[in-house]
């Protein structure tokens, strides 16, 4: 019984699969192939299908022939053709790149270059509009620092009543050192004032650190810790030193004028070479005090004013002799081919003749 069953199945499996290949009544057939080439036959209607041949077919396969002995190399003609279709997509693609207009690869680099240009512009435009509004920020302290004298002259500059109320503010001594600190930060320019421009240059400059961790954000609270920390590093960075030091000079002389008056010069010079800070002496001399002797018998004094007044160059340049003397008080590394001011070649030799240091 089990027998007739299976024998049944394989009946209706062979009927379903033979009824795959049966004509249709509605459909032509295309040719049968001729015999003995054993191939089946196909629908027409699918005009991409070729016949198919069966396994007992062989390939075409090179003849080789033998003749004298020797073997004749095959003809090419007859060899199997390559259909890989991998390379032959990627033969179509690359002659389609190369075939492309000029002007299409260089609009697409283009447009390329238009969207990264616009990341660039958006990060600028969002730079500027930082920019912008910490400087107005910074335009509403400098007004709420200025005082009613102020607001009536001149809006714009912050006189000697608001400074004194500004450094105080900021936890520094307005009659030392300490407010010298604050003059470099603000970028002052003439005794007693503090500009408008000079203020918010100064700050934003310090709120716009490309370094994130640098800034000073604007906020009176930020701008004390940060006036601070410069008056604790002062005495100890020269680097620093000589940065404030430079710009004492424009605190001390009228914007107009190109040189600082000697007496105002001297008491700068007392507050920054003086004991509490850079103290300007070594072990046998006292370098100030010889300073201002020298520069007093040199520079006649007539009704309480010297005759003449310090410039920049004399300026800096007593600085860079004063940390040299400080290093060798011999002054063993002057020599009268170096480009020292006249002034300075004038006070080595005035020590030397009296007997301060040794010729």
């Amino acid at each position: 019984m089990a027998s007739s069953d299976s024998m049944d199945s394989r009946v209706m499996v062979l009927q379903i699969f033979t009824s795959c290949f049966q004509k249709r009544p509605d459909r032509t057939q295309s040719k049968s192939l001729g015999q003995g080439d054993g191939a089946v036959e196909t629908e027409s209607e699918d005009t991409n299908i070729q016949s198919l041949q069966t396994p007992s077919q062989p390939r075409n396969r090179a003849k080789i022939s033998s003749q004298s002995g020797t073997d004749r190399p095959p003809d090419p003609e007859s060899l199997p053709k390559s259909h890989n279709a991998d390379e032959s997509k990627f033969r179509k693609l690359k002659s389609a790149v190369k075939s492309k207009p000029k002007s299409v690869l260089a609009n697409r680099r283009s447009s390329y270059r238009y969207f990264a240009r616009g990341e660039v512009e958006t990060e600028e435009s969002r730079a500027a509009e930082y920019k912008t509004t910490v400087e107005n920020k910074l335009g509403q302290m400098f007004d709420g620092f200025l005082s009613n004298q102020d607001k009536v002259a001149d809006k714009n500059v912050m006189g000697a009543e608001s400074i004194e109320s500004y450094i105080n503010t900021l936890g520094a001594n307005h009659l030392n050192h300490e407010a010298f600190v604050v003059f470099e930060i603000v970028k002052a320019e003439g005794l007693g004032q503090i500009s408008r421009d000079g203020f918010v240059e100064g700050w934003s400059k310090l709120a716009l650190e490309t370094d994130r961790s640098l800034r000073v954000p604007v906020d009176i609270s930020a701008h004390k810790r940060y006036v601070q920390s410069c008056i604790g590093k002062l005495p100890h960075d020269p680097s620093y030193f000589k940065q404030v030091y430079q710009r004492v000079f424009f605190v001390g002389k009228e914007p107009q004028v190109k040189a600082m008056d000697t007496l105002v010069a001297f008491v700068f010079w007392e507050m920054l070479l003086g004991p509490e800070l850079h103290h300007w002496k070594t072990r046998n001399i006292d370098w100030l005090r010889l300073w201002k002797t020298f520069i007093d018998e040199v520079w006649e004094i007539e009704e309480g004013k010297y005759k003449r007044g310090v410039n920049k160059d004399m300026w800096n340049q007593t600085l860079e002799f004063a940390n040299k003397t400080m290093a060798d008080e011999t002054l063993s590394f002057w020599s009268e081919d170096q480009a020292w001011p006249g002034i300075i070649d004038d006070f080595v030799a005035w020590c030397q003749r009296g007997g301060f240091v040794a010729t």
